[in-house]
C-alpha cells in the first residue's frame, strides 16, 4: 500500500469527484511533470479542499465524470514529506488481456518468432525420404541432362519408325507413300510439298543413329514426272507404308517371328484385316498392319 505523507497546513490542490479524485498542484520532483489525478480516501482528504469541493458543487451542480474518465488511476510517485498521508484505497486495474496468437491467426514456432498458418519455415520443412524419390526414365520426348542421357534419347527416338527396324532396314522394295512432306507449325517438310502422297518403292535406308539428324531412304517414284529425277533421298517420316490388298500380293513381314521375311499373301484370314500368309515353309494369320506391300523393283534411274 502507497502511502503519502502531507501537513493540514499545506493542502494545496482541488478536489474532482467525490470519492476522492484529487488533483495535486505542483510538479512531481520525481517525473518533471505535473502531479496525475489519485484517488484517495475522504477521510484522509483535507477538509479545506473538501470544503471547496462541496461549495463548487452547489454552485454549479456540474457533473465532473468526463474528468473521471479521463483521469488516469495510476497512483504517482512518493511525493515529498510535506503531504499528508493518505492511503491508496482502490484496486490496480487488471492488466490488458494478451492477444489470443491462435485466433489472431498466427502462431509461435520453436524460437519464439510468429508465423502464420500455411507458412513452414525451412528448417522445419521435412526432408524427402530416399525411398520416395523416384529414379529419372530417359525417353524420347524428355529432354535429358547428361551426354549420355541425350545420346539414350538420340538412339531411342532413331528407333521408332518402323524403316529403321534393323531387320527392315536393310532390305529393298518396300512401297511407301509420301505423306506429312508439306509441313506443318514446327515441321520444315520436305520439297516443298510437291510429292506428297506420291508412290514409290525403298531401295535402301540410311540410318543415322541420331535424332537430331533425319534418318532417310532411297526411294524410286512409281510414276515419276517426265525431266524429273526418280530416285530421292526423303527423311523416313514423311513415308507411310502401303498395306496388301487382294491375295497373290507379295509383303514384307514387319512383326513377328518371320519379320523381314517375304511372304505370299493367300487369303483372306479369320478376321477383318487379316490375312493367311506362306512366308518360306510358314503358313500363318497376320494382322495386315504387321505388312508392307512389296515391289520389286531395279536400282536404276
Amino acid at each position: 500500500m502507497n502511502v503519502l505523507t502531507l501537513s493540514s497546513d499545506a493542502a494545496v490542490g482541488e478536489i474532482l469527484d467525490i470519492g476522492f479524485l484529487v488533483q495535486w498542484q505542483g510538479i512531481n520532483p520525481a517525473t518533471g511533470e505535473s502531479w496525475k489525478p489519485v484517488w484517495i480516501s475522504r477521510d484522509q482528504c483535507p477538509a479545506e479542499m473538501i470544503a471547496r469541493w462541496d461549495a463548487r458543487k452547489r454552485a454549479t451542480g456540474a457533473s465532473l465524470d468526463a474528468l473521471k474518465r479521463s483521469a488516469s488511476p495510476s497512483t504517482p510517485s512518493t511525493p515529498t514529506d510535506s503531504e499528508c498521508s493518505v492511503k491508496r484505497g482502490y484496486e490496480q486495474p487488471s492488466k490488458k488481456p494478451k492477444l489470443d496468437t491462435q485466433t489472431a491467426g498466427r502462431t509461435k514456432n520453436s524460437f519464439g518468432r510468429p508465423t502464420y498458418p500455411g507458412f513452414r519455415p525451412f528448417h522445419q520443412k521435412p526432408k524427402p525420404k530416399a525411398h520416395t524419390i523416384a529414379r529419372r526414365t530417359v525417353t524420347p520426348d524428355k529432354l535429358a541432362d547428361t551426354p549420355k542421357e541425350l545420346q539414350a534419347v538420340a538412339e531411342a527416338g532413331a528407333s521408332t519408325h518402323w524403316l529403321l527396324d534393323s531387320a527392315i532396314s536393310t532390305k529393298s522394295g518396300m512401297t511407301v507413300d509420301i505423306t506429312g512432306s508439306s509441313g506443318g507449325h514446327e515441321d520444315c517438310g520436305w520439297y516443298n510439298g510437291e510429292y506428297e502422297g506420291e508412290r514409290g518403292a525403298v531401295l535402301s535406308v540410311f540410318n543415322t543413329g541420331n535424332a537430331s539428324f533425319s534418318s532417310t531412304a532411297r526411294v524410286k517414284i512409281v510414276e515419276f514426272r517426265d525431266g524429273a529425277p526418280s530416285i530421292f533421298a526423303i527423311p523416313v517420316q514423311y513415308l507411310s507404308p502401303v498395306r496388301p490388298e487382294r491375295p497373290g500380293q507379295k509383303a514384307l513381314v514387319l512383326d513377328g517371328e518371320c519379320k523381314g521375311e517375304v511372304a505370299i499373301i493367300r487369303e483372306e484370314g479369320s478376321y477383318e484385316n487379316e490375312w493367311f500368309v506362306s512366308a518360306r515353309n510358314n503358313h500363318f494369320e497376320i494382322s495386315g498392319e504387321k505388312l508392307v506391300l512389296y515391289t520389286e523393283v531395279a536400282d536404276t534411274v
